[in-house]
């Protein structure tokens, strides 16, 4: 790549000294954007700035929410560190930080419309209420399908389990092929059969 931007640069062509002039200030761009990532994180941690107001996500507003919002941090990793718990987001997934609430609160709707559709399929005979096992894995998965935290990915997987699971295999039809040699065996003991009846 910097071979043919030195060469654009060294060309009397005005369509590649623009090129070059852009793949420069591509690299350039991005240049910035890291730096102004690594200033923004430590930015983030040390002092309340303006600028990053917007640009960094949940950024407090005021220099007083940065300051309260610091606090609150310093006394929930304290509190953590009394009870001899390190601070986690075990259970929190991607997206949903400092929604625990709301994240309870999906799975147990989750769990209710899997018992509903579990409750459902004993209704209309697709279950039967001795497979106590199997009852339990397919609600399980009915609960990952209904769970909004779960990423798209894991609910598909368990879509195919419960569609496996629950939708009425297809009847598979036998073909059977009779070779000639099979064909002349039959014949040939249809005659001897017939043969020794007149013979009797």
């Amino acid at each position: 790549m910097r071979e043919i931007e030195t060469m654009a640069t060294k060309s009397d062509d005005p369509r590649l000294k623009a090129y070059a002039a852009k793949s420069r200030e591509g690299t350039t761009n991005l240049t910035r954007t890291a730096a102004r990532s690594d200033e923004a994180r430590k930015a983030s941690k040390t002092t309340w700035d303006e600028q990053w107001v917007g640009v960094i996500k949940n950024y407090p507003k005021t220099e007083e929410a940065f300051e309260a919002k610091k606090a609150q941090g310093r006394a929930s990793f304290a509190k953590m560190r009394e009870e001899g718990r390190p601070p986690t987001r075990l259970g929190v997934p991607d997206g949903w930080a400092g929604r625990k609430q709301e994240i309870a609160v999906v799975k147990a709707a989750a769990a209710v419309k899997a018992s509903e559709a579990i409750t459902g399929l004993i209704v209309m005979g697709h279950l039967s209420m001795d497979e106590q096992a199997g009852n339990a894995a397919l609600r399980v998965a009915y609960e990952f399908i209904f769970d909004e935290t779960l990423k798209p990915d894991t609910r598909l997987k368990a879509i195919k389990i419960v569609a496996d699971f629950v939708k009425p295999r297809p009847t598979q039809t036998v073909k059977v092929e009779v070779s000639e040699a099979e064909r002349w065996l039959a014949s040939i003991a249809d005659l001897n059969v017939t043969d020794v009846d007149e013979d009797a």
